[in-house]
């Protein structure tokens, strides 16, 4: 497997575009579901918002109004077109729709499927896991698809550390990370995109040379809804001429032109446990996180969006009067359409002090 592995590695050349940030527009905040709501996702085409409360998640109709409950509680994933609902559940994964009760999907493996560590395509055929084995100490990469009850690792069984496995809109491909791999590589592992139709693997995380780079670490890796872009977070010092200092930068990897381009940089640097990045079906904005002032005083964290092409970037959550937000911003997703979904513990978004999650449309 491991051979089978190497060979199928695809180099790639690299280059960088360095555009100075400018300010980024964007609409009215609104309040969705109950307070302090945990957010579960936002279908691709900006329609459709799951938010999980303290007994119940529903999902809502941003176009037509009203919601509709899903059976399951723990619901942690949302697939693209806002049908299907996914729990992992120990050591199976459970699917959920809007008019039945949960199935088991992914049976009963020697893997612990890690909580919200599950991805699915536009319409949850192919599912993106992360595994915790005890008896290796490991967590591995999967991708699970549906029809075919089909379980490909990804990661081969030698990995230490895979995570933040993503699927791209079709399910064709599938990105994630894995360090040590191949046996014997050093520093903090490497980005992957895997064609399930080819079966081949190419690097992500290549310098400046067309080689995989081994002078950094890498975090929260995400796959556009095409397949074609992939956004990461690295320390790297030899991805794009120029970055050649440890400081944490955003970067974009287009797998058509072969190139990786600095979005931003001297970013925080990211614990495993922050929210993943979010980027929309064509690469064409990203969402990442950085500390960021707020209006009790400090820093805390808060998400941005930022457009590819002009490099302008816009923090999500801002208070009434267009003061800092008064506390931190969770995860978020961002759809197609421009509108975006997210989290914040700030009381000062909206006249009625609600936390929880939020939209807003760029």
């Amino acid at each position: 497997m491991r051979t089978r592995f190497a060979a199928s590695i695809v180099a790639m050349v690299v280059s960088v575009l360095v555009v100075a940030p400018a300010a980024l527009a964007m609409g009215t905040i609104v309040h969705v579901g109950p307070g302090d709501g945990v957010l579960v996702g936002l279908s691709d085409d900006g329609r459709y918002v799951a938010v999980r409360g303290a007994s119940s998640v529903q999902r809502y109709d941003l176009v037509a109004g009203g919601s509709v409950s899903v059976p399951l509680p723990q619901i942690t994933t949302m697939s693209g077109d806002g049908k299907t609902f996914w729990w992992p559940d120990g050591y199976v994964v459970r699917r959920a729709s809007l008019t039945g009760a949960s199935v088991i999907v992914v049976p009963r493996s020697p893997e612990y499927w890690m909580w919200e560590k599950v991805s699915t395509n536009a319409t949850g055929t192919v599912v993106g896991l992360v595994g915790f084995n005890g008896a290796y100490a490991a967590t591995s990469a999967f991708v699970w698809e549906v029809a075919t009850k089909k379980l490909t690792r990804l990661s081969p069984s030698a990995t230490r550390i895979a995570n933040w496995v993503t699927v791209s809109a079709s399910g064709r491909y599938v990105s994630y990370y894995s360090q040590i791999e191949p046996v014997g590589s050093t520093r903090g592992g490497c980005i992957y995109v895997r064609d399930l139709s080819t079966g081949i693997t190419s690097v992500v995380s290549l310098n400046t040379a067309g080689k995989r780079s081994t002078t950094g670490y890498y975090r929260h890796p995400v796959i556009s809804g095409d397949g074609r872009k992939v956004a990461f977070l690295s320390d790297a010092t030899d991805l794009v001429a120029g970055a050649t200092t440890r400081v944490w930068r955003l970067y974009l990897r287009n797998l058509d032109t072969r190139t990786t381009t600095l979005l931003t940089a001297n970013l925080t640097a990211p614990s495993s446990y922050w929210p993943d990045l979010a980027i929309d079906g064509s690469g064409s904005r990203v969402v990442f996180y950085r500390l960021a002032p707020i209006s009790t005083g400090g820093n805390s964290l808060q998400a941005f969006v930022l457009d590819v092409a002009t490099r302008a970037e816009f923090r999500l959550a801002t208070g009434l009067g267009g003061v800092n937000p008064n506390g931190p911003t969770g995860a978020a997703d961002l759809a197609a359409t421009g509108r975006v979904a997210f989290e914040s513990h700030a009381s000062n978004l909206v006249s009625s002090h609600l936390t929880g999650v939020f939209t807003r449309t760029l």
